[in-house]
Formats: C-alpha cells, structure tokens, sequence
C-alpha cells in the first residue's frame, strides 16, 4: 500500500509545494513502511543551463490503516549540477471514504520556503482502468512581502493488466495570476507514464512531460524511480 509523490522538476522547490505523481493513490502500511527515490530532467531540448535536474527522497509513515504521513527531501540544479537549490516538506493523507468503487482521500503538505497546500482526491475505479481528479490549492511565499496563490487541477485517466503494468495519462491545470496580476485558467503539463512491479515490493516509476513554459512554447521532461515497501 503506497503513496505516490512526484518529483515536480522545476515546479518542486519554487513553490516548495510537493504534488502526488502520476499513480493511484493509496495510504501507507502501518509503520516505517515506505521508501521512495525518483530523479529527473526537466528541459531535454533545452541547453543544459536553463535545464533543470531533480531528485527526490521520501519516507513514508502508516499511522492507521487508513491515515499516513511523510517526509521528503528534494534537491535540483541545472544541467551542469550548479545553481543547487533544495526543499523539505511535510505532509499527510487521509482515506475518508472507500469502496469497491469510489475512494476519496484528503491530503495537506507545508515545506521550506513557507508555502502551504491542500487539497482532494476522488477515485472512481472499475476492474482494471479507472478515473481520478485532484484538486489542490498551494499558497506560497514569492518574497517577504508577496505571497502567491494558484488551484491545480489533475485530471488521470489510467488502465492497468493484469500484470501489474498501469498505463496513465494526465493534464495539469492550473489557475493563478498571469504577469498582469490576473487570473487566468491555463495548463502547466500533459504528462504519459507507465509503472510496472520489478519485484513483489518494488515498484518502477516512468513518466513522460510536455511541459508549458508560459512562451507559447513546449518543453519535454522525464521522470523515474522506485517505490519499495519497506
């Protein structure tokens, strides 16, 4: 039984804010019960200095059957391993209601740099595909006297075999104010990913991003790690 938390590449540690990854999402296993390493490149047709490299450790903490918490650490730089910044976070998840069918989860993190965020979860899941929304709102410090404010909207789409392989599809939505102060509703990502079991306790993460740089144009992302059931 795991939790899923993406390494966000460049989004990670400006906002401070740590999003779930492109998985289902379930509570922790009672105890020290989850371990979790994901690294990634953000910008692959980009020069390697306004590319972004990303890495992320979490450890995941069942309180109950249906309550976790955890606490990750993340660290970027541009593609020459320079300019390093990182970022610590917080968080918990809570299963409020679950069924054969629908299973909604409520989740809150806060990490370094002061941001805040919260947000819902809600699963409607057939025999082997499903539909999930995520909805989370991020309040963050953009210096000692602004803060910034922004709604992200996921909507997932995934199908699993009989294997354990799942094969996932998500866009990233985001509503937040634009270089004149305005809001405005646009997307941050479309993402793709596939994870598969290697062993009975570990799991291998693979994701793939078009990521909107706000320039009318388009970068490229990849993500991977493992997910082990300690």
């Amino acid at each position: 039984m795991k939790i899923r938390i993406e390494v966000l590449l460049g989004l990670l540690i400006t906002v401070s804010s740590t999003g779930f990854a492109l998985d289902t999402t379930e509570a922790f296993d009672p105890g020290f019960s989850d371990l979790e390493v994901y690294f990634g490149y953000h910008g692959l047709d980009n020069s390697s200095e306004s590319s972004v490299v990303s890495a992320e450790t979490l450890i995941g903490i069942g309180v109950t059957g249906n309550f976790s918490t955890y606490v990750s650490y993340a660290v970027e730089s541009n593609g020459y391993l320079a300019n390093t910044e990182d970022c610590f976070t917080m968080g918990l998840f809570w299963t409020a209601i679950e069924n054969e069918t629908v299973k909604l989860d409520l989740f809150g993190s806060t990490g370094t740099g002061g941001s805040i965020a919260f947000g819902i979860e809600s699963n409607i899941d057939f025999d082997n595909w499903g539909f999930q929304l995520q909805i989370e709102e991020t309040l963050a410090n953009k210096n000692s006297l602004e803060r910034e404010q922004f709604t992200m909207l996921q909507p997932l789409l995934y199908y699993r075999f009989s294997s354990g392989v799942e094969l996932l599809s998500a866009v990233d939505l985001e509503y937040a104010g634009n270089e004149s102060g305005e809001k405005e509703f646009d997307y941050s990502s479309v993402s793709f990913g596939v994870n598969f079991p290697v062993t009975e306790s570990i799991e291998l993460i693979s994701q793939f991003d078009l990521i909107n740089t706000g320039e009318e144009e388009t970068e490229t992302g990849i993500s991977f790690g493992f997910v082990a059931g300690v």
